[in-house]
């Protein structure tokens, strides 16, 4: 096949080096979600890209965070191009639950933060650089929060669910804020 086993890669490097994106299957997936069922989407980086990634791994950061960005900011520009306005609309979200610890995030809680600065920009310069208005495109994180927080705002420490999980969630600490296993 076209990927390595036990991935569902968007990238390849070919020749050596240079980028090479397949977008058929979430051009499949997205346009029966928007097109078909007329639905908005949710577009989730929620971790580096295998090839990215810091070990080759699912639920960690990325090795090279500015190759990280452009792989967010391609994406985002595809994105647009195929949709148009409507992805002002659209659900835009990094990570995915980093509070469960490894479950869905192997690092640390400060990785987590610059894969999401790394991100955000990613995504919200591919609107500009496409002469939209950026301040209007809602970049997420920890996702129940997403609703209440105004463009461009976000920092994951100014999360209500987050404060509460540092705190403890049903008596279990946040596993980012525990010392690292050795």
């Amino acid at each position: 096949g076209l990927f390595p086993f036990g991935g569902c890669y968007l990238r390849k490097f070919s020749p050596t080096g240079t980028p090479r994106y397949y977008w058929g299957r979430i051009d499949k997936e997205e346009d029966l979600i928007a097109q078909v069922y007329g639905r908005r989407l949710v577009v989730n980086f929620c971790d580096a890209p295998g090839d990215l990634a810091i070990d080759g791994r699912v639920n960690t950061t990325a090795k090279d965070y500015a190759e990280m960005h452009e792989v967010a900011h391609a994406i985002t520009t595809h994105l647009i191009d195929r949709y148009g306005t409507a992805t002002l609309d659209f659900v835009w979200s990094i990570g995915n639950e980093p509070d469960l610890g490894a479950l869905f995030w192997r690092t640390t809680w400060e990785e987590f933060q610059r894969f999401y600065d790394y991100t955000a920009d990613g995504i919200l310069r591919a609107f500009e650089d496409k002469g939209m208005d950026s301040s209007r495109v809602r970049v997420g994180g920890l996702e129940s929060d997403l609703h209440a927080l105004p463009a461009m705002e976000f920092h994951a420490d100014t999360s209500e669910l987050f404060r509460m999980l540092k705190k403890g969630h049903h008596g279990a600490p946040c596993p980012l804020t525990l010392p690292p296993k050795t």
